[in-house]
């Protein structure tokens, strides 16, 4: 039997930041998905943008 890799994290809001998770909570309700998927969709798009700044900042240092 093939073992599955599995990574978690736990998040906590508290205090003023419980309206982000409020608003997170909401917007995955809108679109029918659990909360835990919105969160890593959210997070996936993220990293995708750092990537892409990352890249074009490294590209025109180059041209530079």
């Amino acid at each position: 039997m093939a073992m599955r890799q599995i990574r978690r994290v736990d998040l906590v809001w508290h205090g003023e930041e419980v309206a982000q998770y409020e608003k997170l909570k909401s917007d995955a309700a809108k679109l029918g998905v659990e909360i835990a998927q919105f969160v890593k969709e959210v997070l996936a798009e993220a990293l995708k943008s750092l990537r892409t700044a990352k890249v074009a900042a490294a590209f025109a240092m180059a041209r530079s």
